[in-house]
């Protein structure tokens, strides 16, 4: 069996995005659902009980006490989904694990990745870059001084070794980073947890840099597994710009005539949205990659963007004006 986790609390934005993370894996799984199992970490499983009726979803409550209490002494948000990863693997301990974000939903069939899971295979997001590129790749960030995060961190690695499955090893800045906005993970892999948490502790005390919990399953997993990506069957939209417009859409959830579908109907208009949703938020990235290009004054690069997104989407009007402004201003500059 597969446990499938989804965390989300507070915001009611994040509870709709969980939402349709669920019914979207649903909506794409042909398998046996006697085979899956969906665990939702939550503090409002009220909130979820209407859209998940008659699948097999179970949830745990948190609390704000036990939130504390994962975040740990250093209080670091992302810090709660390696010690409910942990969690599941302990509560389930002859199960595969899914973990995806509530920011992510499916785009394909999802019983060909659980299957991908295997002692020797893990499944991750998207590889991302080194260490080493992600200097340069945080220097291009805003506020200014970005940068220091991955310098720290790199300063850390090559300062001290870190015990993972009993053996004392050594990292480097050529190492890549995966997203970890899916996880993919074996029964067999949940005796390394205890090593991830503690590479998590160690990496974002000594570096402070947010993403630490990513970066500690990207050097731990490798050592015991082969990582594959996700993004052929898992969107992920993870910036901001995006996140913003997903929330818009998913307000067409929130019906009563939604909400009262039997089951089957409910996952048969879901699945649509998923491939439609995912166009528009694509070309909400080319646009915002257009816009982001020409104003670093990249202007072959805006250019192509341009074009792609105004291909994609010919009638939108905001994007053209903020893109004649950047022209106008590139020219008179």
């Amino acid at each position: 069996m597969t446990q499938h986790v989804i965390l989300a609390y507070g915001r009611e934005t994040e509870l709709w995005r969980a939402t349709f993370a669920v019914l979207s894996f649903y909506a794409w799984y042909e398998g046996d659902r006697t085979d899956v199992h969906t665990v939702v970490f939550t503090d409002k499983p009220d909130f979820f009980a209407p859209y998940f009726e008659g699948l097999p979803v179970d949830y745990s409550v948190l609390t704000p006490e036990g939130l504390e209490e994962m975040r740990g002494p250093q209080q670091y948000i992302h810090r709660v989904k390696p010690m409910i990863v942990a969690q599941v693997l302990r509560d389930y301990p002859g199960d595969n694990l899914l973990f995806c974000d509530s920011d992510t939903f499916f785009i394909a069939k999802a019983d060909p990745l659980l299957k991908s899971i295997k002692p020797s295979v893990s499944v991750m997001h998207v590889r991302e870059f080194t260490f080493a590129e992600a200097v340069n790749t945080y220097a291009a960030f805003t506020p200014a001084n970005q940068d220091r995060f991955p310098r720290k961190l790199i300063e850390l690695i090559e300062s001290r070794t870190f015990s993972v499955d009993s053996v004392e090893r050594k990292f480097h800045k050529k190492q890549y980073i995966w997203n970890s906005g899916v996880l993919g993970l074996s029964k067999e892999v949940g005796k390394l947890m205890p090593d991830i948490c503690a590479l998590n502790d160690a990496f974002f005390k000594g570096s402070e840099w947010f993403t630490s919990e990513q970066i500690a399953f990207s050097m731990a997993l490798p050592l015991k597994t082969n990582i594959i990506p996700s993004d052929e069957y898992i969107f992920h939209y993870w910036g901001q710009q995006q996140k913003v417009l997903m929330d818009g859409l998913l307000t067409k959830l929130d019906s009563a005539e939604f909400r009262t579908l039997p089951l089957e109907e409910r996952l048969e208009q879901v699945k649509p949205l998923t491939m439609k949703w995912l166009q528009e938020v694509k070309a909400d990235l080319v646009r915002e990659g257009a816009l982001y290009a020409l104003a670093n004054e990249n202007l072959t690069a805006g250019i192509k963007c341009a074009a792609k997104a105004l291909i994609a989407s010919p009638l939108d009007a905001t994007f053209a004006k903020n893109m004649l402004t950047l022209f106008r201003k590139r020219i008179l500059s």
